[in-house]
């Protein structure tokens, strides 16, 4: 599979990538509670592009890969869900196994609209996919002062 099929949830709307959907992704990145994630720093506009056309590419090389996430309702785009390989340097290696993540605005934390958008993910890489483990790296919570 060269690109991401459409996928519909009950509010969401899963679907390739799309160059224009550069400026509204790196706006996304920007924000504190969403940055935390993934940095101490906002990820820059560079490696936000190369993390959208390396989604973009997953899809060639691996026949899957992570979807823009937009609101049904208004069409906006509200994140990333998606599996990919990072060739995390990690023990244990899991290459070649996929990653599952996702990236959501902070408008959206506290919704379930990235578990939503997972278990889209998940019931389409059940349905296209030879079974295989799926990684993912979860940050415990932490309080916040």
């Amino acid at each position: 599979m060269s690109q991401a099929p459409v996928l519909e949830t009950e509010r969401l709307r899963l679907r390739p990538w799309r160059k224009e959907d550069f400026h509204p992704y790196h706006a996304l990145l920007q924000h504190p509670e969403v940055h935390r994630h993934f940095g101490p720093q906002p990820m820059g506009a560079e490696e936000c592009w190369r993390r959208l056309t390396s989604a973009v590419g997953g899809w060639d090389l691996n026949g899957f890969g992570t979807w823009a996430v937009e609101r049904k309702g208004d069409g906006r785009l509200v994140g990333n869900a998606g599996i990919f390989t990072a060739w995390r340097d990690l023990e244990p290696e899991f290459g070649e196994e996929p990653e599952m993540g996702w990236i959501f605005a902070a408008e959206t934390h506290g919704q379930g609209m990235a578990s939503e958008a997972c278990r889209a993910v998940l019931g389409w890489t059940e349905a296209n996919l030879a079974p295989t483990p799926i990684w993912a790296i979860i940050a415990p919570r932490t309080s916040r002062h």
